[in-house]
């Protein structure tokens, strides 16, 4: 999405004629004393360039604080927006560029305005995407809403907790954000965590479960639960962490699968290993008569077949078509 936003960005300048483009270049590039020039001479900092892109976009987008400054006295309104609802304050967010929305804010930048784009993020949203966190400070401490939900229903928290950034979910909780605040998916901040596996994953599960998290949130589509999704991404560290803060060990999904029998599916000794010590039915059934074991002999793990009959798991007695008792 980044890449498709810079590309719209540099359409923008390669649409236009030199002679046209030279506010907004000077604008982009913190020529200071060529925007001046044109300023002063009567060019208007509110004009627009293909796209709804003012000189103010152009200068905030590259974190041109001095030329931001310069624009904002001329009379550039802060918080016009292009085409896609971008103001400048969502755009210098998105790039961290700390000075930039420091000097916005401070000429009464809205920091709760909305792209009106596919997404409908803030400059909040963007910059806890992008793990920027002394930017997220920043616009919490002028007003920010830390729960404010994008077109998908997704919050800062998310996407922080979605990208690996510990520091940043550490400041949404202690600024207020939501910790069981749910997408149209669905998925929670924990859901996410779990879903993107990245380095800081499990500092950010931590906090969020120490912080009241659901552990047993549901994905609207498959009915499956955080502890699905870490048995999924062969993540043991993970089910042993849901495990001790209550999440539902029978659990099943829309296929009426228990997380041990996800386990067997996928082959996952160590999970399934654990699942049985922390009391997994081993002898749970499906509606179609499936058992974690006869789900590990179909699909050939032997090493969780030979687990499931130390552990003591019967045979099915219900045979289908083909299956052997």
């Amino acid at each position: 999405m980044s890449q498709l936003r810079t590309f719209r960005r540099r359409r923008v300048s390669e649409a236009m004629s030199e002679d046209d483009l030279s506010l907004w270049k000077a604008a982009g590039d913190g020529d200071v004393e060529t925007l001046k020039t044109f300023l002063h001479a009567g060019a208007d900092p509110n004009a627009k360039a293909e796209g709804g892109w003012a000189p103010l976009m152009f200068a905030a987008s590259h974190g041109q604080a001095l030329a931001v400054r310069a624009l904002l006295l001329s009379g550039a309104q802060v918080d016009e927006r292009n085409c896609v609802g971008e103001s400048a304050l969502i755009l210098a967010a998105r790039y961290g560029h700390l000075e930039t929305v420091r000097l916005l804010l401070e000429h009464g930048a809205d920091p709760n305005v909305k792209d009106h784009g596919v997404l409908e993020w803030t400059a909040l949203i963007e910059a806890a995407e992008r793990g920027f966190r002394e930017v997220a400070e920043l616009l919490l401490d002028h007003g920010a809403d830390p729960n404010v939900r994008a077109e998908s229903d997704a919050t800062a928290m998310m996407r922080a907790a979605y990208g690996g950034h510990a520091d940043l979910v550490r400041l949404l909780l202690a600024r207020g954000g939501d910790a069981n605040a749910t997408d149209d998916t669905g998925m929670a901040a924990l859901d996410t965590a779990v879903i993107s596996g990245k380095e800081g994953a499990m500092a950010i599960m931590a906090m969020l479960l120490e912080a009241g998290a659901d552990p047993n949130t549901r994905f609207a589509m498959t009915g499956s639960t955080p502890l699905a999704a870490a048995i999924a991404r062969s993540r043991a560290d993970m089910v042993e962490m849901l495990l001790d803060h209550g999440a539902q060990i029978k659990a099943r999904d829309c296929d009426d699968l228990t997380p041990l029998m996800k386990a067997a599916q996928r082959g996952e000794l160590e999970i399934a290993r654990l699942l049985i010590a922390r009391g997994a039915d081993i002898d749970a059934e499906t509606g179609r008569g499936e058992m974690a074991l006869t789900i590990a002999e179909k699909e050939g793990h032997q090493a969780v077949v030979e687990l499931l009959r130390q552990a003591g798991a019967h045979v099915a007695q219900r045979e289908g078509p083909g299956e052997k008792a």
